[in-house]
């Protein structure tokens, strides 16, 4: 049984690896405002994620996922997404370390 899913190809001309490093090097901000990285979170969408997120969840995961499928929790695509959201509501908590480099070159 697979615990783990990397997702490594590209879709909307778009791979995991590039929006990565783009969300954290041109519009990661550790700023306290939550409407503020709201505003980031959707500069980043609009600009720069296009339909990746959505081609991955319509062509490639089962939202449903059957006994001997992967959930969410190990989806290399789905786990970037969850650290946005994470990013969006703890943005400046000093207890929840958002350093980029944890991030980037992790799994996938």
């Amino acid at each position: 049984m697979t615990l783990y899913r990397s997702f490594i190809g590209k879709l909307d001309n778009k791979t995991l690896p590039e929006l990565r490093k783009k969300f954290y090097s041109e519009y990661f901000q550790q700023v306290e405002d939550a409407g503020e990285r709201l505003k980031i979170v959707e500069t980043f969408f609009d600009i720069e994620v296009g339909e990746f997120f959505d081609e991955y969840v319509e062509r490639i995961y089962h939202v449903s996922p059957v006994q001997d499928e992967v959930v969410a929790d190990g989806d290399n695509v789905l786990q970037f997404l969850a650290i946005i959201g994470d990013y969006l509501v703890r943005g400046n908590d000093k207890n929840y370390s958002f350093e980029p480099s944890n991030f980037i070159s992790s799994r996938g």
